[in-house]
């Protein structure tokens, strides 16, 4: 099982913490998958990167997966100049995420 958060338009410092409140509440609801959905985003900035990055570490902490979907340019372009894309499960699409995450044996 795993939850999706979609955050609009941007992924900084306004909203960082709203998805490490997400993260939060999942782990209480003892879910330890998390898909970031960034489709709606065309701008993140490094408090974006940071909360991805903490959220990764608190589910790591608690043997779960952070997974990451639909980057556009600016977001892959940060990740990758960063080499912080090697830390995430990156996948096109948000349902080529769902598939994967749902197969039992891509869970290994």
């Amino acid at each position: 099982m795993f939850e999706v958060f979609q955050p609009l338009r941007m992924f900084s410092a306004a909203n960082g913490q709203d998805f490490l409140e997400f993260v939060n509440r999942c782990i209480k609801s003892d879910i330890f998958t998390i898909v970031v959905d960034l489709k709606n985003v065309n701008f993140m900035d490094s408090a974006g990167l940071a909360a991805l990055v903490t959220g990764l570490k608190r589910l790591r902490n608690n043997e779960g997966r952070l997974a990451l979907c639909s980057l556009n340019g600016q977001a892959r372009m940060l990740l990758e100049m960063t080499n912080m894309d090697t830390a995430f499960d990156i996948y096109t699409n948000l349902e080529e995420a769902k598939q994967s995450l749902s197969d039992p044996i891509s869970q290994e």
